[in-house]
């Protein structure tokens, strides 16, 4: 059986659940048996409809006898330092992802081939120098390309 979609009348929380769950289940938040389902007109694929989003709140949560305001904050503020962490973390993996690595052991363990060493390599061994086309140096392998 699909899950349905439940929301916490104390603090506005929206959860996922399956039917025969629900009058067992606690709010994720403020740990209340608070939960009532989510009318189908509000009901998106997954959660809420985002252009329903503000009206589900304002007629369903903020109006209902149980809601209390502090939990309101607490779980928004929550939302908010989850949302910093997602973020914080996905731009720390765009940032790996775009390191060059090493084509031989994929280390991101790397150094720039500098110029002088690619002038040294030149005058040593004129054009059978190899360094003159390399850009890194991988510090692990020691591979160059």
């Amino acid at each position: 059986m699909a899950n349905v979609t439940v929301y916490c009348e104390k603090c506005g929380g929206v959860y996922r659940v399956s039917p025969e769950m629900i009058a067992d289940e606690v709010c994720f938040t403020c740990r209340e048996k608070t939960l009532k389902l989510v009318p189908e007109k509000y009901c998106g694929c997954v959660t809420l409809k985002k252009e329903m989003e503000d009206e589900f709140y304002e007629k369903l949560v903020k109006s209902s006898p149980t809601f209390d305001q502090s939990c309101w904050d607490r779980r928004m503020e929550n939302r908010k330092r989850s949302d910093e962490e997602r973020y914080k973390r996905m731009s720390a993996e765009k940032q790996q992802a775009n390191l060059p690595r090493c084509p031989t052991c994929s280390s991101t363990n790397l150094r720039k081939v500098s110029t002088t060493s690619k002038v040294v390599n030149t005058a040593l061994f004129g054009i059978l120098g190899t360094k003159r086309h390399k850009t890194f140096h991988c510090n692990n392998c020691g591979y160059e390309w």
